[in-house]
């Protein structure tokens, strides 16, 4: 996640301590020593400011509204909503950025969202791991299955009904036929006393 993490503290400082300059009285002269050299980066740090609104509002856009065939056309819109953007080379960003996001969304099927960033898929493979903690002797494969009651809102209800109508014994079918034998399990055996004995 490199993207441009420290951009924004450092852009944030910028604008500040240009504020300061411009309206200090009392310390104008130490001020003017200090930060003095950076009135003249003023339109630099401007530009760096505006690319930031961009890249961040399409950033935040993108993941929540999902990747589909008609977000670059709602994307436009947005920016249009937004204050005329000053600088041409954020204009130019604005357009690339943009033209990226129609790429992408054309891989899309009619109807079809997915998903704009990777932080739901982080957060369901960090329950997953939780519940392999809760469950460690089960192994981590087998608790793929786990995963639609992770995104699912479940009642008591629908889990009584789904435990009565699939016995265990048809889940471990399932699970040895369609993800196999897992690496942790092939080990187990291998290292088991039976397996040595029959050497």
């Amino acid at each position: 996640k490199a993207r441009y993490m420290n951009l924004e503290g450092r852009i944030a400082w910028a604008q500040k301590a240009l504020t300061l300059l411009d309206s200090a009285t009392e310390e104008k002269e130490l001020l003017e020593e200090k930060l003095g050299e950076l009135e003249n980066h003023q339109q630099p740090v401007e530009k760096w400011a505006e690319m930031l609104k961009v890249a961040t509002t399409t950033e935040y856009f993108v993941s929540t509204k999902a990747l589909s065939p008609d977000l670059p056309v709602e994307l436009a819109l947005h920016f249009k909503e937004l204050p005329r953007l000053e600088f041409p080379e954020t204009r130019r960003f604005r357009h690339e950025l943009i033209k990226f996001i129609r790429t992408q969304a054309f891989q899309c099927r009619p109807g079809e969202r997915l998903p704009g960033s990777s932080e739901v898929l982080e957060s369901v493979f960090g329950k997953q791991k939780k519940i392999e903690g809760e469950q460690s002797k089960s192994g981590f494969t087998g608790l793929l299955l786990a995963i639609p009651t992770i995104v699912s809102d479940l009642s008591a209800d629908v889990v009584r009904k789904a435990l009565e109508s699939v016995p265990v014994r048809k889940v471990k079918e399932w699970k040895e036929n369609y993800l196999g034998e897992t690496f942790q399990g092939k080990r187990m055996k291998l290292f088991s006393p039976e397996y040595q004995e029959q050497k």
